[in-house]
């Protein structure tokens, strides 16, 4: 429950997606291997979990993995 709780109450400038976790695949792949692929189901989780859209959470994210890493 604890990645649940950190990304509900994280401050949105500092949420970050990776898929570098493979034990932390989202549902419905849990047990497989994570990958790029699976990051819209947790921009999906992420979003229910903060009342928005998905899209908003990867846009979110985008921009935040850009500023972090100084990506024009």
């Amino acid at each position: 429950r604890k990645p649940l709780e950190v990304a509900e109450y994280i401050p949105l400038e500092y949420l970050l997606l990776e898929t570098d976790a493979p034990y932390m695949t989202p549902v419905p792949h849990r047990g497989e291997r994570c990958h790029s692929g699976h990051i819209a189901l947790t921009a999906e989780k992420i979003a229910e979990l903060r009342g928005c859209t998905a899209q908003e959470i990867l846009d979110l994210t985008d921009k935040n993995a850009r500023t972090l890493f100084n990506i024009g």
